[in-house]
């Protein structure tokens, strides 16, 4: 659930606090790295709780973005994920331009 986001991210994806905060989050990943995200985010573990990750952000400008991503879990004492916090960049030099769908 979304219990955090930036002014930037607030704005840019038009989050609202008071509405989306405690409620599932769906990043908006380009669909062609969907898989590879939710491959490497399934990796994570109390051994292993960290990972980057460039991915392709859909903006609501209808452009794809690369971005680098840190994510880091929480897990508890029995080792289940709490928490996925994640902290993102532009990587304007691979800026690429989609249709906005």
């Amino acid at each position: 659930n979304l219990t955090h986001c930036n002014q930037k991210m607030l704005s840019t994806f038009g989050i609202d606090p008071d509405k989306d905060y405690g409620f599932p989050y769906k990043y908006p990943i380009d669909p062609k790295d969907m898989e590879r995200f939710n491959a490497a985010l399934s990796e994570l573990s109390p051994e292993e709780p960290g990972i980057n990750a460039r991915i392709r952000m859909e903006m609501p400008t209808g452009i794809s973005e690369w971005q680098e991503w840190e994510f880091r879990a929480t897990f508890n004492k029995a080792g289940q994920q709490t928490e996925l916090t994640g902290i993102g960049n532009i990587v304007p030099a691979h800026r690429i331009r989609s249709k906005k769908r």
